[in-house]
């Protein structure tokens, strides 16, 4: 027979097997698992007919059992037992093996150095040399791409000759994938990547540098919303600083890169702030006659309500009358009278257009020239008549001579103190029987004759020569 723990040879009707130390009994014991002790002797038995022996069962050992089979289990056994469960030796392992592991692992190793290369060379250049990040990503791409072709080639050699690992294999393949995808991607996308830096430098107010990526991500005027926008944050910054000049020129080109509603609204608003801003500062450098043609324009905006009206017509009609005093201050005498009389007709009721009616009306000096004037009609009282009657050329009797001068040498009379407007000019003859005076004639038309041939313009001293064709 054999053992079923361990398939040893045994002799027939063995109680225990001395090599597990398993115990048998037979079917014909008193009490299964019974073991009698080894010097008791064995009771008569009855005399009965013999049988065929008894089969053996398998019953619990009498005492537990502690003890390691004394050799080991290969195989289960070939029928159920009891008691402890056999011991099964762990499996033999084989000696790792470096150089396999090294050589398997190569396409493995080579994508995780491109991997670090790529990330080492696009944060050397954004962060440390400060260059472009859509050139940073160009040259990371192309390390990238290189670590992929390393990976697919030295894959494609260890499958042709059998000497991988799948789970190496994997992960390489992962890493083929991302270092590929992310390359192209890199290599695809340079206008996302101007983008991103844009908006990451217009977050840090580098204004200047983020219209310039902004431009390179492939924004151009007239539809270049992040330009604008731009345009207005750092101009609203220069106009918390006090910077007007500067931040109007920006709130304009905001304008010329994007038409939109949102952006004109916002670049006018902005510009009205501005101009206010600096026009009440009254520095000599404020361009008046810009900043009153602003207000005047912006007057008519829907967007400039009552309450905006009427602040925008008094600065409006301030604007125009400095320009006015600003030109007048440097000869430019008819530029004057141009602001001055269009305050007074456009903003009427306004303080500057009674400051400009008062500049309009106050007295200048008049020079009047007679070329031709014989030297004998030296020391002759010229006259300027503000009124003449009747208005007929040959019936002229009456002239109202409200300024005198005489004639001096150089046929030259000047009047003092004339207030601004249109006069008749002429002299008299001693002993005043006679005079002489000018006027304008077309030649034709419904009034041919005008006696009112000087005039007298505004605001600076002036002078007119008249043709002495008598003898």
């Amino acid at each position: 027979m054999q053992c079923p723990s361990c398939s040893a040879s045994l002799p027939e009707n063995a109680q225990s097997c001395p090599t597990c130390g398993r115990q048998f009994v037979s079917a014909s014991s008193p009490e299964r698992g019974e073991q009698p002790a080894a010097e008791q002797a064995t009771p008569p038995q009855p005399d009965v007919a013999p049988v065929a022996p008894a089969e053996l069962v398998y019953a619990a050992p009498s005492q537990p059992f502690y003890s390691y089979p004394s050799q080991p289990l290969y195989r289960p056994p070939s029928q159920p037992y009891f008691g402890a469960p056999p011991m099964v030796p762990p499996p033999r392992r084989e000696p790792f093996d470096t150089r396999r592991f090294l050589i398997s692992g190569i396409p493995l190793w080579a994508g995780i150095v491109a991997l670090i290369a790529a990330v080492a060379t696009f944060g050397l250049g954004v962060f440390a040399l400060r260059k472009d990040w859509a050139d940073s990503a160009w040259i990371a791409a192309f390390v990238a791409l290189a670590g992929a072709g390393i990976i697919l080639v030295a894959g494609i050699v260890l499958l042709s000759l059998r000497r991988f690992q799948w789970l190496t294999l994997s992960f390489s393949a992962l890493l083929l994938v991302t270092l590929s995808g992310s390359g192209v991607f890199a290599l695809t996308s340079q206008p996302a990547s101007h983008q991103l830096q844009a908006q990451a430098l217009e977050n840090g107010k580098q204004w200047q540098a983020s219209i310039r990526e902004y431009g390179l991500a492939g924004e151009q005027a007239p539809n270049a919303p992040d330009i604008a926008r731009v345009d207005l944050e750092w101009g609203e910054q220069l106009l918390q600083q006090k910077q007007y000049h500067d931040a109007i020129v920006l709130f304009y080109r905001a304008a010329d890169y994007e038409s939109s509603t949102v952006v004109d609204d916002r670049s006018l608003s902005d510009l009205y702030a501005a101009y206010k801003a600096s026009f009440a500062t009254h520095a000599a450098d404020v361009p008046t006659l810009e900043v009153a043609h602003f207000f005047e324009t912006y007057l008519a905006l829907p967007a400039c309500l009552e309450t905006c009206k009427l602040a925008a017509k008094e600065l409006a009609s301030q604007a125009f009358y400095s320009d006015g005093v600003a030109v007048l201050a440097q000869g430019g005498c008819a530029s004057a009278v141009y602001d001055y009389q269009h305050v007074v007709d456009t903003y009427p009721g306004t303080l500057s257009a009674r400051q400009a009616s008062v500049a309009l009306a106050a007295p200048v000096n008049f020079t009047a020239t007679i070329s031709g004037l014989p030297k004998q009609y030296a020391g002759y009282i010229a006259h300027l008549s503000a009124h003449v009657s009747p208005e007929e050329l040959q019936n002229v009797q009456y002239l109202s001579r409200e300024y005198a001068a005489a004639l001096n040498a150089n046929a030259q009379a000047t009047f003092r103190d004339v207030r601004p407007g249109k006069y008749n000019f002429s002299f008299d003859f001693p002993p005043g029987a006679r005079f002489v005076f000018w006027y304008w004639s077309s030649g034709g038309g419904s009034q041919p004759f005008d006696p009112y041939s000087a005039v007298v313009s505004p605001l600076c001293d002036g002078s007119q020569t008249f043709y002495y064709g008598g003898s």
